[in-house]
Parts: structure tokens; C-alpha cells; sequence
């Protein structure tokens, strides 16, 4: 696949701007396709009322919200981008593929955008509060998955949901955490999180693999096309909002949200809350923590 200068330096725009910049942006060209009063803007998401009864998903913010990328750099020989300042594509990647869905097709989904992901799905959180705002549907789909084929279903566990959705090549995999795990857990509606391209997310290794990610958006299409959209019945845990009390109660080293511990995996900050102490020394003491995100790459076990 052949990229026009215009779609790289459109993209290069996407992965430098902050997360509410992009807000903006993403609100701005839902307008182009969606009447205003379909659209609903907040200052922690935005949910967009389609047609059709799936609702797409992604987030607009990165763990490189307060220095974005400088430059990004394009192999138009392998369709591969990256940046030496962290690219960013963990969830840029999937405010991309909503935007391809609706230039190119006639398609209107539903869909939500929501804000901090990266420090524990906040934006998630305030949305889940809500009863689910889309009269028909039948389930969601984020698009904030790494890899080409993966599907993760966190607690949704409908077996009969999950092998529709490999239907479609894709392959189940196991996940810790992102929107969609709160969002569909909270409605109780069919949730998905598909692989989108990236790779090495959360690093200044990381790589977005444009034949990937337009893999699949091709079988996006293909699911918001099906004439009889199947609806499969939630099966899982439900969701309860997290509460922080239990840290009142325990002597811990940090007070939430002045404190923070650097993740050993992508060696970010992030709030101790969503943090596991994955290897104690022999004294007891905290040695290493990883975020939520990293740990099931490198933790064998929840202490």
C-alpha cells in the first residue's frame, strides 16, 4: 500500500499534538459526518450517536502527553512509522482507524473517545458512571490493542461473542487493561479490544505497522457491514468502581496523587495506585513496581 505525502504529514500532525488538542481535532472531524446534536462533548470524553449498533473506541491521550513527538520518522518501503521521542500510536493509531472508517465508507458507528487511559482510564471511569447512551447496541469495539491479530475480551467472557469475533482472523489473547474493560463490564454490553498495529508501546522503541492497522480497519468495515448484527448476552464480573479507602487503612510509602513511581517496563511515571509491587526484597521493602500495562509482560504473579 502506496501512503500520499498529504496522509503521512496528516498523520505526523496526529501523533504531535497533546491529548486535548486532539480532543479538538477529533471533534472537529466527527462533525463532518456526524449532526451536532448525535455528538456529545465533554471535558473527559466524547460519544458520538450512530446508526449502527457498535460502538467503536479509542483513547486521545499518550503516556508522552506533556512532550509529544518532535519529528516522526516514515519507512514508505515497509509502511512503518516511528520516533525517536516515543511515537505515540498507543491510542493514536486507533483515533486514526475511526477516522479512516468514516472518510472512506458510508458507515456511522457509535462511537467514544475518552481521555487518561494511560493513569487508569479516568475518562472511562466518569462515562461508566452513566447509564450506556446508545439506545441499540449490541457491542464495542477498541481499537487499542498491540500486535496485528489479537482480541481481548478482559471480563467479558462470552464464549459465543468471542469466537464471532475470531471470525474474523482474529486471534484471542490475554490483556490487563484498557476503556473498554470498564465500559463494557459497567453497560454489561459485548466488549472487544482488537490489535491495532503498534508494537513496544509506551517506549521510545515503539512502532506503528501501517499494513497492520489498515488489516484491521478492513475487518472493522467488515463487522459494521454485517446486514444482521448479532448481540450476544454479557458474561463476566461485574464492574464497581475502585475505591481508594483501602489505602487509609495500611501503612503505605506514598500519598496518592503527589507521589510517583517510575514503571521499570516503559520507565514512565504513573500514580502508585495502579501500580503493582511486582519483586519485594528479602526484607519486605518495595524494590520495583510495574504499571498495569507492562506487568503481563513481565510479572508471573499478582503479589
Amino acid at each position: 500500500m502506496k501512503f500520499p505525502i498529504e496522509k503521512y504529514k496528516f498523520f505526523e500532525h496526529v501523533f504531535s499534538l497533546k491529548q486535548q488538542e486532539m480532543k479538538t481535532l477529533m471533534y472537529n472531524e466527527i462533525c463532518r459526518y456526524y449532526a451536532p446534536d448525535r455528538i456529545c462533548n465533554t471535558n473527559d470524553y466524547i460519544y458520538v450517536i450512530g446508526n449502527i449498533p457498535i460502538a467503536l473506541v479509542a483513547h486521545l491521550d499518550t503516556v508522552w502527553e506533556e512532550d509529544p513527538p518532535v519529528f516522526v520518522l516514515f519507512d514508505p518501503f515497509k509502511n512503518v512509522m516511528w520516533s525517536p521521542h516515543g511515537l505515540g500510536a498507543d491510542d493514536r493509531a486507533g483515533c486514526i482507524a475511526i477516522l479512516e472508517i468514516l472518510q472512506h465508507t458510508n458507515l456511522r458507528p457509535h462511537i467514544i473517545l475518552t481521555t487518561e487511559e494511560e493513569v487508569g482510564g479516568l475518562g472511562a471511569e466518569l462515562l461508566a458512571e452513566l447509564s450506556c447512551p446508545f439506545d441499540k447496541i449490541n457491542y464495542l469495539i477498541e481499537l487499542d490493542r498491540r500486535g496485528r491479530n489479537d482480541c481481548v475480551f478482559y471480563d467479558c467472557e462470552s464464549k459465543d461473542f468471542q469466537n464471532y469475533i475470531e471470525t474474523f482472523g482474529f486471534k484471542t489473547a490475554i490483556g490487563t487493561f484498557s476503556d473498554v474493560a470498564i465500559l463494557s463490564s459497567a453497560w454489561e454490553i459485548c466488549g472487544v479490544n482488537l490489535s491495532i498495529g503498534y508494537t513496544n508501546e509506551h517506549t521510545t522503541h515503539e512502532m506503528l505497522f501501517l499494513n497492520a492497522m489498515y488489516n484491521t480497519i478492513s475487518r472493522v468495515i467488515k463487522m459494521l457491514s454485517v446486514k444482521d448484527i448479532p448481540k450476544y448476552k454479557w458474561e463476566g464480573i461485574k464492574y464497581a468502581p475502585i475505591s481508594l479507602s483501602w489505602m487509609e487503612d495500611i501503612d503505605m510509602p506514598y500519598t496518592l496523587g503527589h507521589t510517583m513511581h517510575i514503571c521499570k517496563g516503559c520507565h514512565q511515571p504513573v500514580d502508585p495506585a495502579w501500580m503493582v509491587n511486582a519483586i519485594p526484597s528479602d526484607n519486605g521493602a518495595i524494590s520495583a513496581y510495574y504499571c498495569y500495562r507492562c506487568m503481563s509482560d513481565h510479572v508471573s504473579y499478582c503479589p
